[in-house]
């Protein structure tokens, strides 16, 4: 015997779902409880941040780059561009500027 429901078979109650954007109740707590532990170590992150060697702390900024940047930005980031870029270099100590020229060797080694 056939019983009668609400919907017919393959009909969503919410056929629409749950509107674009608005994240899951679920994850929102998750991310809460996170921003909280994180706000009650950040003095012990810092202390463990600043006993990293400087590889290692671009590393973590590297890591954390997704978690901070809006996902357009980054591919923005990542876009290549053709018109020039002017830096003004003058506030740099000539280490600065040293370790500047490494990283950018590193990045393009050309």
């Amino acid at each position: 015997m056939k019983t009668e429901t609400q919907f017919k078979k393959g009909q969503s109650g919410n056929p629409k779902g749950r509107p674009k954007g608005k994240s899951n109740k679920t994850t929102q707590e998750i991310k809460d409880l996170m921003q909280s532990f994180l706000e009650s170590k950040i003095d012990e992150l810092d202390e463990v941040y600043d006993q990293l060697e400087p590889k290692d702390k671009i590393n973590a900024m590297i890591k954390m780059l997704p978690y901070l940047v809006p996902k357009q930005l980054q591919m923005d980031l990542n876009a290549t561009h053709t018109q020039n870029v002017k830096y003004d270099f003058s506030q740099l100590s000539d280490d600065e500027l040293h370790k500047f020229l490494e990283l950018t060797e590193k990045i393009n080694p050309n």
